[in-house]
This record gives C-alpha cells, sequence and structure tokens, in this order.
C-alpha cells in the first residue's frame, strides 16, 4: 500500500501550497481511477492460479 501511496505522497510533500487540482488530462484521470478500482477488486476478487497459499 505504501507503494501505491508513494507518487501522493511526493507530490503533497512538493506543493504543500497549492492544494489546487494540476491535473488537467482527462485520459490520465481516466487511467488513475482504473487503476484505483482494480487495485480495490484485486484485493477482495482472486485470480485463480496467480497466488500463493499464505
Amino acid at each position: 500500500m505504501a507503494v501505491i501511496m508513494a507518487p501522493n505522497i511526493v507530490f503533497a510533500v512538493k506543493n504543500k501550497n497549492d492544494v489546487s487540482n494540476t491535473l488537467s488530462s482527462k485520459v490520465v484521470e481516466t487511467f488513475e481511477q482504473i487503476g484505483r478500482y482494480g487495485c480495490m477488486a484485486f484485493m477482495v476478487f482472486k485470480i485463480p492460479y496467480t497466488y500463493s497459499n499464505f
């Protein structure tokens, strides 16, 4: 989880006073949402033969 959050932490540290959203590309926003919901879905649903039995 920390690896996923690393870019957000770096951005927050570099832009402490600027809270406006500098992301203006709709394509990038779409991929960000796909990645976010994909991470949540793969935490819940297991893909057969791609995980070890912890």
